[in-house]
Parts: C-alpha cells; sequence; structure tokens
C-alpha cells in the first residue's frame, strides 16, 4: 500500500469502498458504477483506488465472495446443528435463511442480470484461486451436513439457482405473499429433492 496510508486507514477504506460499492450495486449495478463514484465516496482519489484494488469489478467479487460465505455459512450452521429435525425440514430451515439473508442484503437482482458480466471480468487466476461454483458449495454443504440426496450436485444448484430467481421477481409474485410462496416452493423442492422413491 505504501506509506500513505496507517494499516488503520486502509482497513478504514476497505470497508469504506466495501459499503459504497454494495450501495452502487443495489442502485446502479456494476457496469453504471465508476471507479470515480466509488472513490470519492471513500474520501480517496482515484489513483488512490488502485492501490487497494486493480479494478471495480475486482472490489465487487470480494463483496460477492463475502454474501456467498455468510450465506454458505449460514446454512451450515442451520445443516449441522438442527440435527434434531427430520433431513427434509433441515434442508428448508437452510434454504429459507439463504433467500432471507440475500433478500435482504438487496441484492437478489444482480445475481439475475450481472454476474456473468463480473466474472467474466475477473482474471483467470482469482478465479481458480478463490471463486468455487455453486455446485461445488453444495456437494460440501451436503457432505458435511449427510444428507444424501438422489441427485447430481449440479442438479441442486440449479434448483437453487431457480429459487434465487424468484427474488428477482417478488414484485410480480405479489409482495404481500411472496414470503408464503417461497416457504411453499422450498418445502416442495426439498420433499422432491429428499423423495426416497426416486
Amino acid at each position: 500500500m505504501g506509506s500513505a496510508f496507517t494499516d488503520k486507514q486502509v482497513t478504514k477504506i476497505r470497508e469504506k469502498l466495501k459499503e459504497n460499492a454494495k450501495r452502487c450495486l443495489i442502485r446502479y449495478g456494476i457496469k453504471k458504477t465508476t471507479v470515480d463514484q466509488l472513490a470519492r465516496e471513500a474520501g480517496i482519489s482515484k489513483g488512490a483506488f488502485y492501490r487497494f484494488y486493480d479494478s471495480k469489478e475486482l472490489l465487487f467479487f470480494e463483496i460477492v465472495e463475502d454474501i456467498h460465505a455468510e450465506l454458505y455459512g449460514g446454512a451450515s450452521e442451520i445443516l449441522k446443528s438442527r440435527t434434531d429435525l427430520p433431513d427434509v425440514q433441515r434442508m428448508e430451515l437452510a434454504l429459507l435463511l439463504c433467500l432471507q439473508r440475500l433478500d435482504a442484503l438487496s441484492v437478489a437482482s444482480f445475481w439475475g442480470t450481472e454476474m456473468e458480466f463480473l466474472l467474466s471480468k475477473i482474471p483467470e487466476d482469482v478465479l481458480e484461486k478463490h471463486y468455487h461454483s455453486d455446485d461445488a458449495h453444495i456437494r460440501e454443504l451436503l457432505w458435511e451436513s449427510g444428507i444424501e440426496i438422489p441427485y447430481p450436485a449440479e442438479y441442486v444448484s440449479a434448483v437453487v439457482r431457480a429459487l434465487l430467481l424468484m427474488l428477482s421477481h417478488k414484485k410480480q409474485i405479489g409482495e404481500s405473499c411472496y414470503e408464503n410462496v417461497m416457504k411453499l416452493m422450498i418445502k416442495g423442492v426439498c420433499q422432491q429433492l429428499l423423495r426416497k422413491d426416486q
């Protein structure tokens, strides 16, 4: 980072950059957000921004990684701790938690529209080192939880992505009944995925 910022300042600026980037992600999306905007709102120059991140996409990618960690961490905690419940109910709780947290973050439309664009802008070596597909995460979650699903992880992650797409259609579904519709969909999905007569 050089001598211009102390370690404390570096931490504070990184936090500000990430906070501002989350706001911009929700309000404008990645393509319409500029480095000038992100730097200005963090109280640094555009040149200083590049001392923290090589590109705005790498900043957004770090936010995506943080969100992934939060979602999968929450799901993992439920799957491991709620062994008092049948597998289907553990899965329902884990999925519901993920969807509710993602909804609270208000970034669902990004997942449906800009995720592919973002990943295309990230250098291959960074992707290989940091990014793990949903398939890999789901396979790991299921293995850790001991839940056996008679479908490949790719199929399960496609089903989870379909549920996530519901978040970006909340208004069309109807905000007054959205929560109940989501719970019903999750219940149906979990029951079908865990059917023993596959």
